[in-house]
């Protein structure tokens, strides 16, 4: 047999391990919403619906899972708008789900209702002015953690190179272009260096703040979802 490199599982068997380790929220109902990073299924529950995310093999440590969705929990004490972790019947974060490429890793959340904010900034930018406090709530709940997160550092190692490792699959044809986008790296990394110390805001970030990973819900209120990404960086880096 070949070895698989990644599954879609079956929306049925998921969810009869929802139902077992998930017994309070009455799952009835499971089915694949979208395939990225990681695999994602809507839940119907007894009395709301829930977004189950199935972390890709290999994706992340588990200690890393396990840390994204403790500060998930931190802002969710805060009552900051965000997709908000369910824990076990057994009251763990996260369970183990047992696939043909081996053991991934999988989080129940509340399912967000609204549509991406996309381009509609609002009113004189209205929504862009309250992502922006929002975001600074986020972080300042980081900074006011008793036991900081443990996660991984987005540098310029990790956030250029990897990049540039992977553009000549994509852009191969396009040497000009590349070279271009590489002066450009190229004249940030410097800005960055050459800034004194403590200057430049440091400290956990989203790490993914798109407009596709905020949700515009109906009564104009937002909700921010989708921190697999999460780690350190420069706060910039979130505003960018």
């Amino acid at each position: 047999m070949i070895q698989a490199q990644h599954t879609i599982v079956s929306p049925a068997a998921l969810l009869k391990a929802i139902k077992r380790q998930y017994p309070a929220i009455g799952a009835s109902d499971c089915r694949l919403l979208a395939l990225g990073c990681n695999d994602n299924f809507r839940i119907k529950g007894k009395r709301q619906d829930y977004a189950f995310r199935l972390y890709r093999y290999g994706w992340w440590p588990e200690k890393d899972v396990d840390e994204e969705l403790r500060f998930l929990e931190t802002l969710q004490r805060r009552k900051i708008n965000i997709c908000k972790p369910v824990r076990t019947g057994n009251r763990q974060r996260y369970i183990k789900v047992k696939t043909a490429e081996g053991v991934r890793f999988g989080a129940l959340f509340t399912f967000l209702h609204g549509r991406p904010l996309g381009h509609n900034f609002g009113k004189r930018n209205a929504n862009m002015r309250l992502l922006g406090e929002m975001l600074a709530q986020v972080h300042e709940a980081a900074d006011q953690m008793k036991e900081p997160v443990q996660r991984w550092t987005l540098d310029l190692d990790e956030v250029i190179e990897p990049f540039f490792n992977a553009a000549p699959s994509v852009l191969g044809h396009r040497e000009k272009d590349i070279r271009y986008l590489r002066k450009i790296a190229t004249q940030l990394e410097d800005v960055i260096l050459s800034q004194p110390e403590g200057v430049l805001d440091f400290g956990f970030c989203h790490g993914d703040l798109h407009v596709h990973n905020i949700m515009l819900q109906a009564d104009g209120d937002l909700a921010i979802y989708d921190f697999d990404w999460s780690g350190y960086s420069w706060r910039c880096y979130d505003l960018a």
